[in-house]
């Protein structure tokens, strides 16, 4: 299946800004490479044709360092600091397949997260995901606030949110990193995804706006949460 891939690197970094300069977190090294480049590698894995890059002002002329010269990939620059939504609104202008594979770039990623979400649709691990909207890489964690997780009921609650009264006990099924997508209904729940009390359009809520989403285990970590470090 021919699939694009947009890969998010213009968020601050707030959580490990005594660490790394603000908007540099995709540029951090681990495993002996820069978080961006593994990023690359993994949509070049699942044979991408287009990859779209939304970097920030700040770091975009570092990042474009980490970028190969030759190849299918593009730089998108977001001007405003309007949130992750907007951001992946603006590489979704550049994707030209039906679906598309959404990664962080400041995420660490299991040996096989990236192709089983990206076939997440046909993986028989997968349950309920024939005709689903979107596919979503997810972890069970003890305490789910740094993360959009799943609600009993099933639907999304960002990570700002309090925790509502129905979530489960114990672990949690929490949104990760890598996400797949019909690009057209992402792109529209995204759009119609209000805006937080900051100004910023977030991802995870807008799943709730697609008919049917499905989701695969990972063992993809943020580098900024601290639960990474160990």
């Amino acid at each position: 299946m021919v699939m694009d891939t947009v890969i998010l690197a213009a968020g601050r970094g707030s959580r490990v800004e005594r660490l790394v300069p603000p908007f540099f977190k995709p540029m951090m090294v681990v495993n002996g490479r820069p978080l961006i480049s593994s990023a690359i590698s993994e949509a070049g894995r699942i044979g991408s044709t287009r990859i779209i890059v939304v970097a920030a002002p700040e770091n975009a002329a570092a990042l474009s360092h980490y970028l190969p010269s030759e190849g299918p990939l593009r730089m998108v620059v977001q001007l405003r600091p309007t949130g992750p939504g907007d951001g992946l609104l603006l590489g979704l202008d550049l994707v030209r397949s039906s679906r598309v594979l959404v990664l962080m770039g400041d995420n660490v990623f299991g040996p096989s997260d990236v192709p089983s979400v990206a076939k997440g649709w046909h993986l028989a691990g997968s349950p309920n995901a024939e005709g689903a909207d979107a596919v979503v890489g997810v972890r069970h964690l003890d305490d789910p606030t740094a993360f959009t997780r799943l609600r009993s009921n099933g639907t999304w609650v960002e990570k700002t949110e309090a925790l509502p009264e129905d979530f489960p006990e114990g672990r949690s099924k929490c949104w990760v990193g890598p996400l797949a997508a019909k690009t057209e209904k992402l792109q529209d729940a995204i759009q119609r995804q209000s805006r937080n009390d900051a100004g910023e359009r977030a991802i995870g809520p807008a799943l709730n706006r697609m008919e049917k989403v499905a989701t695969v285990r990972v063992e993809t970590y943020d580098i900024g949460i601290p639960e990474a470090w160990t």
